[in-house]
């Protein structure tokens, strides 16, 4: 398929979309990898990683392949969640950004524009819907981290959870123990959005 081809099929299913459900965000993303793949000669290394990164974690019910720009992202997510654990009233912005998906919007978002695709399913309005279908997607879809990668966790997991609510999981290598000295085998990040 052309791209011109795969530039008007994304800008009309984001034109025509009211309800962004699975299946429209799903396809959406589809799309985005393959003009991706277009645009490899183009893109600066480093540029669009995380968005090449959701757009394959969408298609794998176990996603175990993760590029150093990313693995540098999650082990930000694991060191916000060490510092949090224990501490109820913590908040660490890397965990949370990581649940939101907002360095997916900033780049769907910016990779929309240069391809000349409206970004407003990038909108905070809309993006609520598109990431709350988005959710339901990765649900029980682990991405799995390798023990050479250094890290304590072992997977992290979209948990089933009500509409519009996010319900993130980390599962460890071993257990951890926390501020409150607790050791834990598992980080939960449940909020609304």
């Amino acid at each position: 398929m052309a791209v011109p081809q795969i530039i008007y099929k994304i800008d009309e299913v984001i034109q025509s979309t009211s309800t962004w459900t699975e299946v429209e965000v799903t396809y959406v993303l589809v799309q985005t990898r393959k003009l991706l793949d277009h645009a490899k000669g183009e893109i600066k290394n480093g540029e669009y990683t995380q968005l090449r990164f959701y757009c394959d974690w969408v298609v794998h019910v176990n996603k175990d392949y993760i590029d150093a720009n990313t693995l540098k992202i999650l082990k930000g997510v694991e060191s916000g969640m060490k510092e949090m654990m224990g501490r109820p009233s913590y908040h660490s912005k890397e965990p949370i950004s990581f649940a939101y998906f907002d360095n997916l919007q900033k780049e769907l978002a910016d990779f929309l524009v240069t391809q000349g695709i409206s970004p407003t399913l990038t909108e905070s309005d809309v993006w609520i819907d598109v990431i709350s279908s988005l959710v339901k997607i990765l649900e029980n879809q682990p991405l799995n981290i390798k023990a050479s990668y250094g890290m304590i966790t072992k997977s992290f997991e979209f948990q089933p959870s009500a509409p519009r609510t996010v319900w993130l999981r980390a599962i460890f290598n071993e257990s951890f123990q926390a501020a409150d000295g607790v050791s834990y085998g598992y980080f939960d990040l449940k909020n609304a959005y």
